[in-house]
């Protein structure tokens, strides 16, 4: 028996999903006085499109780290909200993430190539029921990961992630597509070599 006179029980639920539509009702009219033609402007803090950051977050979300399509992100969103969007909204909203997000995936790249020693691989990345297969190439420093998803796992493709100009180290697995560094700044993973001893 406890010293305590009670005992916890949590239970943990998730909230029933709900979407909130804020309008903005922007006035036009013309002086009666003078016939001058005015029309209230939107505020700038006002987001520009249909969504809000929230539900533009929540899309970049399923789309990269769930890897889910357009289409069934709209179907999702209209499952568990109640409102639809159409395809094309919702291919807008990824294009103006990515627009957001560019130069901080640039920045990242510049930085890892300053880096003495990064590294490399790359893996199947697939979507949904897309037949077209893309990889996921990555570049790890010690504090800095870049990433990128291409279409092809070629060595023009491990060169486009990975400068050619990249003076440091480059550790990676024995996939032929790294073959392009000089001996001396690749090092292969040891963890690669054993597992083939």
């Amino acid at each position: 028996m406890s010293d305590k006179p009670f005992y916890r029980h949590q239970v943990h639920e998730i909230p029933a999903p709900r979407i909130d539509i804020t309008e903005y009702r922007l006035y036009s009219g013309k002086c009666v006085q003078c016939g001058e033609a005015v029309k209230a402007q939107k505020p700038s803090d006002i987001p520009q499109g249909i969504m809000g950051p929230n539900l533009m977050s929540q899309i970049a979300i399923l789309a990269g780290q769930y890897h889910l399509s357009v289409r069934k992100i709209r179907s999702l969103l209209q499952e568990q909200f109640g409102t639809t969007f159409s395809v094309g909204a919702i291919s807008e909203a990824q294009s103006r993430i990515a627009s957001m997000l560019t130069p901080l995936h640039q920045a990242i790249k510049t930085n890892i190539q300053s880096a003495p020693l990064v590294h490399v691989d790359e893996t199947s990345h697939s979507r949904n029921d897309e037949k077209r297969l893309r990889w996921c190439w990555l570049v790890a420093s010690e504090d800095l990961v870049y990433e990128k998803i291409l279409y092809s796992r070629s060595m023009h493709s491990a060169k486009t992630v990975l400068d050619s100009d990249y003076c440091g180290i480059v550790v990676s697995d024995q996939y032929s597509g790294y073959n392009w560094l000089s001996p001396d700044r690749h090092q292969l993973c040891w963890a690669h070599v054993i597992r083939n001893l």
